[in-house]
Formats: C-alpha cells, sequence, structure tokens
C-alpha cells in the first residue's frame, strides 16, 4: 500500500544518509513495522520492531521513551501472536520505563498496563490482570476523563476479567459504563459500542435473563454485520452466542424465574 512504500522509501534514505544507528532510522523502522503489522504481516513488522528497539537501546538509552515504544510495540505485537510470556517481559520493561520517565499518570503507562493486563488475561490470571486493568481505569479517569473511548476501554476489559471469574453482576455494571460512554463517545453503530452490547447481552444470558440478553446481542449482531461484514469474527462470534441461546431450552423459564 501507500503507507508501507512510503515508510520504504524513507527508511532507505534514511539508511543511506544517517546511517544504520540513528534514532530517525529506527522511527522508519517503527513506522514501516506498524504499517506491516496493521496489514497482517505480523512476522515481518515484528523485526522491524525488534530492529528500531536495538537502534534506541543502543542511541537513546534503555530509559528512553522512544526505547518504552519498542518495547511496547514488541508485547503488542507478540501477544497477537499469542507469545504470552514473551510478551509480557516486554510489557514490563515498557511499563517500568513509562512510569519512571513519563510518569505513573501518564496516558502511555495506563495504554501499556492495559496491554499487560489483556497478557495476563490471556494466560488465565485473572487476579493479576484485573489489579492491572484498574490501575489503568484509574489513570484514564485522572488524565482523560469519563467520557474517553481509551477509559471505556478500561471499563470493558474489567467487565471481561469480572465474568471471566463468574462475578456477573459486577462485570454487567462495568459493562454497562463502557456501553455509555462508546455510545455517547463513538456512536450507537461504532463495532466498540457492539461489543460492549455483547458483553452485557453475555452476562445477562449467564444470570438468567434470556430475553433481554437476546435483545443486546441481536443489537451487537446487525452493527458487526453492518460496519465488518458477515463473515468477521466478532460478527461470527455474536451469531454463535444468539444460536447457544436459542438453542438453551431453559433459557427463557430461567428468566422469568427472576
Amino acid at each position: 500500500g501507500a503507507a508501507q512504500d512510503y515508510f520504504a522509501q524513507a527508511l532507505a534514505i534514511r539508511q543511506r544518509v544517517l546511517g544504520t544507528d540513528h534514532p530517525a532510522t529506527a522511527q522508519s523502522l517503527n513506522g514501516l513495522g506498524t504499517v506491516l503489522c496493521e496489514q497482517g504481516h505480523f512476522a515481518e513488522g515484528r523485526n522491524h520492531f525488534a530492529q528500531a528497539l536495538a537502534i534506541r537501546q543502543r542511541v537513546l538509552g534503555a530509559d528512553h521513551p522512544d526505547t518504552a515504544r519498542s518495547l511496547h510495540n514488541l508485547g503488542q505485537i507478540l501477544t497477537v501472536q499469542g507469545h504470552y510470556p514473551a510478551a509480557q517481559g516486554y510489557l514490563e520493561q515498557a511499563v517500568a520505563i513509562r512510569q519512571r520517565v513519563l510518569g505513573p499518570d501518564h496516558p502511555r503507562t495506563a495504554q501499556t498496563l492495559q496491554n499487560l493486563g489483556a497478557v495476563l488475561f490471556e494466560q488465565g490470571q485473572y487476579g493479576a490482570a484485573q489489579d492491572y486493568f484498574a490501575q489503568a481505569l484509574a489513570i484514564r479517569q485522572r488524565a482523560l476523563g469519563t467520557d474517553h473511548p481509551d477509559t471505556a476501554r478500561s471499563f470493558h476489559n474489567l467487565g471481561e476479567v469480572f465474568m471471566a471469574q463468574g462475578q456477573y453482576g459486577v462485570a454487567q455494571d462495568y459493562f454497562a459504563q463502557a456501553l455509555a460512554i462508546r455510545q455517547r463517545a463513538l456512536g450507537t453503530d461504532h463495532p466498540d459500542t457492539a461489543r460492549s452490547l455483547r458483553g452485557v447481552g453475555e452476562v445477562l444470558h449467564a444470570q438468567g435473563d434470556a430475553t433481554q440478553a437476546r435483545c443486546y446481542l441481536e443489537q451487537a449482531l446487525v452493527i458487526f454485520a453492518q460496519r465488518l461484514g458477515p463473515q468477521h469474527p466478532d460478527t461470527e462470534q455474536t451469531r454463535q452466542l444468539l444460536a447457544a441461546l436459542n438453542a438453551d431450552p431453559l433459557a427463557d423459564e430461567r428468566g422469568l424465574g427472576g
């Protein structure tokens, strides 16, 4: 694509003119890595992130914000690839630098805390994940405000971690807060709004309220199908949740029981 060509050309020029060990060369490597990852070329993108990190550690030092950014990016891409222990190692280094250099209340510190929580969540370490998500939420409420999409993401993450632990009432509260923010900040037909609708639907089903659960899941399915397409994983997952709800012979009877 055009962005990939732009970053590749910039990288070639910077390597030629400034050399391979210049911060601007690392910046181009990082940019190209980001574009490659967005296109799904994760191994190639990760390789560019690793090169950028090596330059930044040598030239800028271990405690520089750009070094932390490279560590964060590597942690993020390793998470996507399912390499959770390796991802955790990079993110722990990134968060330590960001806390020291940017401060404990910086939005980027919150971003890394959130990603660290996600890695722990994927490994089934729900208590630790909950702690990181809660720290990220507190920072975002202070630094970004209550109505920011990133604040909503933290509420949603906490909903997921409480749902995974079977604390459905608490999970529902967090999903509902995330949903309210996303409807205001992103609009009623945004995929993230649909993710919170789905979260509320899931916990309602888990609590036996099939009628309300169906209402939320159907809203989510319409948004996903329209915005992301009928074959998208989010659309498919929501379709499966609705199918499971409709196939549950006791679902509606449980709901009537209160």
